[in-house]
């Protein structure tokens, strides 16, 4: 696949950076970078966790969620209320 410009990653990314977003498993992070990954084929970001500043690098654009519910329930990933 062809490395999109910047101008069309900016089009179809769906987070900006200094937004908050959550992984499945904890936040709220904050976007530091957004870019493309070449091997991956899609969007990646890195992350910088809002409380102690600990960074994860090159997260997939499937594995950022705008919500800390990103699967529907009160918990998220089915768990009990």
């Amino acid at each position: 696949m062809d490395t999109p410009s910047p101008d069309e990653l900016r089009m179809v990314a769906q987070f900006k950076v200094g937004d908050q977003v959550w992984t499945s498993h904890s936040g709220p992070w904050i976007v530091t970078a957004r870019y493309w990954l070449r091997a991956k084929g899609c969007i990646g970001y890195d992350l910088e966790f809002h409380y102690n500043r600990v960074q994860l690098r090159k997260m997939e654009e499937h594995l950022v969620y705008a919500t800390r519910q990103h699967d529907g329930t009160l918990m998220g990933r089915g768990g009990r209320r």
